[in-house]
């Protein structure tokens, strides 16, 4: 699996950045606008954002 600490990834259409990966396919997610909005979510929720994806 290609590392994912500090990706960015879309979750209902928000931006968040991965702060932790667990081996069972479990994300804690952070709201790049907000320190206290943290989510844990499936990997099949998210959207990845590859560096080629921004303009």
């Amino acid at each position: 699996m290609r590392k994912l600490l500090g990706k960015q990834v879309v979750y209902h259409e928000e931006l968040y950045t991965i702060l932790f990966n667990y081996n069972n396919g479990m994300l804690e997610i952070r709201n790049i606008n907000s320190y206290n909005d943290v989510k844990l979510v499936n990997i099949n929720e998210i959207t990845i954002i590859e560096p080629t994806d921004i303009a």
